[in-house]
């Protein structure tokens, strides 16, 4: 009776949100996607689309399908995206069951990271096509991923501050997961096979795809907090995993990456990938059940970001750490797995995790038919293993102590083995 109570009196009071008070939610949650060139198939920029589509957009939002970010709520603060707040979610509605009172030709501008005059750009190399439809390749965790392997020939080390995807495509590619390989491994991959690409996940050796961070749907480009970078070895190549979704017509995979590089004079502290994550795992045809992965850090780390890693198996998937006295507390859930809606998370503030903490990740997968992202129908018995881990999250951290950096760095290269 409170709800219904609290829900009269604002009726009563004859409130209706104005444009001004739901246009900065529309900027960051729809027009990202919904805008001239995004992701999207229409557009809900304009105050006057929204007024068109208002049953459908309050429907949709009632039912929380969109915005479609995968975080929840509960963890700690990432930047921009995110289910919206239960405030935002009833001003939206709000407006919309009023009839999306706007003045004549009022508009958002989407939020949108433009390039840096540091910034250099590498096209892809053309010639491959997304096919018509989904293809079956020799690698089990390919479905629907060419990766591309882009030589800097650099003679000194670099250090990256951000990244920037830019394709005509963006209806039809959701991911670009980007990492550095200084082993060569990548660039004879890329050239073994025609045509442009290889078949594989961007995964070389030990180092995980994404190590760079990954670019979603409506995430195109971000730049990591100031005094940060990733590291990028002499000799590199940049590993570039892009995943696509059919759209029933072949189409020319064509993208450029941008990379925003610090100043040689600029001090930064190099991140790490910190990967939590279940490197195998055997499913029966209609089993589901929890898996559990720990890692004990063994450093004072800053955490600037994360990315998270899973396949069509994985239903839901959360990580959590664990203090030095026993308390926990939440890092990241993703309450409803989807691949397509993957890309990395920026942390609002840093986050500190003193030497000791227990991280510890819960998977929950699924290789039945009621699961309607499995790849086989009906499910089949599987296997899944990788080195960098069939599921998991990885943390974009630097040692807290400088003079720890290298001890940090060479624990990660020693898991990794």
């Amino acid at each position: 009776m409170l709800e219904l109570a609290t829900v009269l009196v604002v009726h009563a009071a004859g409130f209706t949100p104005e444009w001004k008070d739901v246009a900065p939610i529309i900027a960051s949650q729809c027009a990202t996607c919904h805008s001239p060139g995004g992701e999207a198939p229409f557009r809900l920029d304009r105050a006057s689309d929204f007024a068109a589509r208002r049953t459908f957009s309050a429907a949709v939002i009632e039912q929380d399908l969109m915005p479609p970010w995968l975080p929840g709520q509960d963890g700690i603060p990432i930047h921009g995206r995110g289910p919206l707040s239960s405030k935002d979610k009833e001003a939206l509605l709000a407006w919309l069951n009023a009839g999306a009172p706007h003045p004549k030709g009022a508009a958002v501008r989407p939020d949108v990271v433009t390039s840096s005059d540091d910034a250099v750009t590498f096209a892809l190399e053309e010639g491959f096509d997304i096919p018509a439809e989904s293809e079956i390749t020799l690698h089990a965790h390919a479905h629907n991923v060419r990766t591309f392997a882009i030589p800097l020939v650099n003679d000194e080390p670099l250090f990256v501050r951000g990244l920037r995807w830019v394709t005509p495509l963006n209806n039809a590619i959701h991911g670009v997961a980007v990492s550095a390989d200084p082993t060569g491994q990548a660039e004879v991959a890329d050239e073994l096979e025609s045509p442009a690409g290889y078949h594989m996940s961007g995964d070389v050796g030990s180092v995980p795809s994404g190590s760079m961070g990954m670019l979603g749907v409506g995430a195109r480009a971000f730049t990591l907090p100031e005094g940060f970078g990733f590291r990028v070895p002499i000799g590199s190549a940049i590993v570039t995993e892009v995943a696509y979704r059919p759209v029933g017509r072949e189409l020319p995979l064509t993208g450029s990456l941008e990379l925003e590089l610090a100043h040689p004079e600029d001090e930064l502290r190099p991140l790490e990938s910190v990967m939590i994550m279940k490197p195998w795992m055997k499913l029966a045809a209609g089993e589901r059940r929890k898996e559990v992965a720990e890692l004990i850090i063994p450093f004072d780390i800053e955490v600037v970001a994360m990315t998270p890693r899973g396949d069509h198996y994985l239903r839901s998937m959360s990580l959590e750490a664990i203090g030095l006295e026993g308390e926990r507390r939440l890092l990241v859930s993703y309450p409803d797995w989807d691949p397509h809606w993957a890309s990395t998370e920026l942390l609002v503030e840093p986050l500190v995790l003193q030497a000791g903490t227990r991280l510890e990740l819960e998977l929950n997968v699924d290789n039945s038919d009621d699961n309607p992202r499995n790849l086989k129908y009906p499910a089949e018995d599987l296997t899944l293993g990788r080195f960098t881990g069939v599921d998991g999250i990885m943390l974009h951290a630097a040692a807290v102590n400088p003079d720890e950096e290298e001890d940090f760095q060479l624990w990660q290269q020693m898991r990794r083995r």
